[in-house]
């Protein structure tokens, strides 16, 4: 998709708006099409039941965890990402302490709201494995 329209700024560029594509049916799977939010939220979070899959698959933009360098492979799935929420975790786009006070993103409540999880929990979630 990018590589089809590029030179191009952002992502964001190849949607409505500045929504960007994400909505788009752009891939088919035994003729039935699909958008890129589809394949996240309809096929990899309900098989996966895992609340990380947003670290892996995600649009990239400056406020999203960062994509990775190597593609996710089962044998290394778990310590890919761990890391990657680590790594979000510790980036100012993931949360901030300033003046005493957290700053989380918005992804973490997102993610975590569908799961009906509690403040205290999503908390959690968010800070997960920050530190180690």
């Amino acid at each position: 998709m990018i590589i089809d329209a590029y030179p191009i700024k952002s992502i964001r560029d190849l949607g409505f708006a500045t929504f960007g594509p994400w909505r788009k049916k752009i891939l088919t799977v035994n003729g039935q099409k699909f958008s890129l939010d589809d394949v996240e939220h309809e096929i990899l979070r309900p098989i996966w039941k895992d609340l990380r899959i947003h670290y892996a698959v995600n649009c990239a933009s400056i406020g999203c965890p960062n994509l990775a360098l190597s593609a996710y492979r089962v044998e290394r799935l778990e310590a890919m990402l761990d890391a990657a929420a680590r790594a979000y975790g510790n980036h100012f786009c993931g949360s901030a302490l300033a003046n005493g006070k957290l700053t989380a993103s918005s992804i973490y409540q997102w993610y975590s709201y569908s799961r009906k999880l509690s403040p205290c929990v999503r908390l959690k979630w968010g800070l997960y494995n920050m530190y180690e």
